[in-house]
């Protein structure tokens, strides 16, 4: 497969499982189920200017979000008129992983990997309800 072909599927893959900011604020609380039963995974991105990790963590509460992804998009090398990010990653069990900066599609691919983590996870716990 060509990098150019598996970067639109992990992308459009990726945002398959991703959701716009106005689905997260009127959905983020739901515990909705897709067709095969297993738990639907919440991703929201936030693009920072100050206090990066404080407000993603708000975030990530307020929206009821399994995964923030958060960067200051005043760094060198981030953001939105480069090819390049530097993500951290705030999951709901508390865990912060700060990426360094990387291509965007590696990024999504990152990005990725822990929502297959969490669903993995969601399908041998889904006799235990989840918390928000």
């Amino acid at each position: 497969m060509t990098r150019g072909l598996s970067r639109r599927r992990s992308l459009l893959t990726l945002g398959a499982v991703c959701a716009a900011p106005m689905i997260v604020r009127s959905n983020g609380h739901a515990q909705t189920r897709l067709p095969d039963q297993a738990l639907r995974i919440l991703v929201g991105f936030a693009a920072e200017t100050n206090d990066v990790a404080a407000n993603a963590r708000k975030k990530l509460a307020s929206k009821g979000a399994d995964l923030i992804v958060a960067n200051d998009v005043t760094q060198k090398g981030a953001g939105f008129d480069v090819e390049t990010n530097i993500v951290s990653i705030f999951t709901r069990d508390g865990r912060e992983i700060s990426l360094p900066q990387l291509p965007k599609f590696d990024v999504a691919n990152r990005v990725f990997d822990e929502v297959l983590q969490l669903r993995q996870l969601s399908r041998s716990d889904s006799t235990v309800p989840r918390q928000r």
